[in-house]
């Protein structure tokens, strides 16, 4: 027979069942159980498997598996499978950052440049990624864009995150809201688009009601409003059809990630006390690092960039077509 797990959270001597188990096992080896185990204890034992029934095995092909939780029945053929729920790892994003809020004391620093208009420093993309989390959960959903919510609600989607994040007075510091604003269009867009995305997803596999498959933490009536006064409109199937044509033009995106150009290269002028070069800048942002230091996004990418780095040719139409390329596509995300 085998051993009985050990270890922490687990009980050395086992369950009332487990004992008599093993007693009843004791005797079919010809054994006294009586002699393995005192007639108070097998008492107490039957007495405990009468009120517990089901411990016991529903039918002889079923057995209970040490290895899985209480809840859970394993069993040989056409048998039933009764599954606990899965324990997960749990929220881990965010933890490092309200651990140091907690060791400062106060907010977080945070670099806003208004040369550029941007959120930098090592931190900016934990700012997008909280103001992101409190646009999805506060904001309405609407045809429209982040200037035209009611500046109480915006205000306090930036007060929640100040509350982490040293972001300034947007209230009255006129330059802060400016800067923060820009980041939460983009934010606001990417959570409608995100939206727009799953309802397509819905009708591709016909899902019959489509108005209560609202995705979380959308509000249900935002969901069932932007169905019928947006997207089932002609309109916007216009309007949708046109932009999915102006994106087949982009000859590539980037791999930066949620990371702004702006942020990444503030950074690097930090550790190396100089700017970037333009191309080692697009060969960073334009390569997938999980393949490879030579895995471009495509052959595309590859070829403007030997074409900046080559002082033979007149780079400079590659060079202006790839800083246009990069400021339009400096939200879209690409898995690296």
């Amino acid at each position: 027979m085998k051993k009985g797990r050990s270890g922490p959270g687990m009980k050395k001597g086992g369950s009332l069942a487990q004992l008599l188990q093993k007693s009843l096992s004791t005797q079919e080896q010809g054994h006294s159980a009586l002699q393995t185990q005192p007639p108070a204890v097998v008492a107490e034992c039957m007495a405990t498997l009468a009120t517990q029934p089901s411990q016991l095995p529903t039918s002889p092909t079923e057995q209970i598996n040490p290895f899985c939780s209480p809840n859970t029945t394993v069993g040989s053929g056409a048998s039933s499978q009764i599954v606990s729920k899965k324990r997960g790892r749990g929220p881990t994003r965010g933890k490092n950052v309200d651990k140091l809020r907690k060791i400062l004391g106060q907010p977080i620093p945070v670099d806003i440049n208004p040369e550029t208009m941007s959120i930098e420093g090592e931190h900016a993309t934990s700012v997008a990624y909280a103001i992101g989390l409190n646009i999805r959960d506060h904001a309405p959903v609407r045809d429209i864009g982040w200037g035209d919510i009611d500046f109480g609600i915006r205000e306090s989607i930036v007060m929640r995150v100040g509350q982490i994040f040293g972001i300034g007075d947007y209230k009255n510091d006129m330059v802060v809201r400016r800067v923060i604003d820009i980041k939460c269009q983009s934010l606001y867009s990417d959570w409608k688009c995100e939206l727009h995305n799953h309802y397509k997803y819905l009708k591709e596999k016909k899902v019959s009601d489509l108005k209560s498959h609202a995705l979380y933490p959308c509000n249900p009536n935002d969901w069932v409003f932007m169905i019928e006064n947006v997207w089932e409109t002609e309109d916007w199937k216009k309007k949708s059809l046109k932009g999915q044509k102006a994106r087949s033009f982009l000859k590539f995106n980037h791999t930066s990630g949620s990371r702004s150009f702006a942020s990444r290269a503030s950074i690097y002028i930090k550790e190396n006390n100089k700017k970037q070069p333009f191309t080692d800048s697009f060969k960073e942002t334009h390569i997938r690092h999980r393949v490879g230091n030579d895995a471009w996004i495509n052959d595309k990418a590859k070829e403007c960039h030997i074409q900046m780095t080559n002082p033979q040719k007149d780079n400079l139409e590659c060079m202006n077509k790839a800083i246009l390329c990069r400021f339009n596509t400096d939200f879209v995300k690409v898995g690296i």
